[in-house]
């Protein structure tokens, strides 16, 4: 798993800088035909329930609510393996 975390300069307002999160991992991916549920509430997927991944299916749906209610968005990013994941957080700059 690979995790990055860097502030970028917003291009209309400087005193705003989004936080840039992304997690990219190692594993089998996400299924083109997983990627429009992936953030549902209790979605595994197809084939989930016969392999040995265990897991109810809330993570992306809660991540997701976490990041909406901070005025941010999380979405996955194609990538040749793994799932790469990009959160993007809205920060004021600090003035004193």
């Amino acid at each position: 798993m690979h995790l990055a975390i860097q502030p970028y300069p917003h291009q209309h307002h400087p005193a705003i800088r989004p936080c840039i999160i992304e997690v990219h991992d190692g594993g089998p991916g996400v299924m083109a035909a997983d990627k429009a549920k992936l953030f549902d509430p209790f979605y595994r997927g197809d084939g989930v329930y016969e392999s040995l991944v265990s897991g109810s299916g809330l993570g992306l749906s809660i991540a997701r609510e976490y990041v909406d209610a901070h005025g941010g968005e999380i979405i996955l990013l194609p990538t040749e393996r793994g799932a790469h994941f990009r959160v993007s957080l809205p920060l004021k700059a600090v003035t004193s």
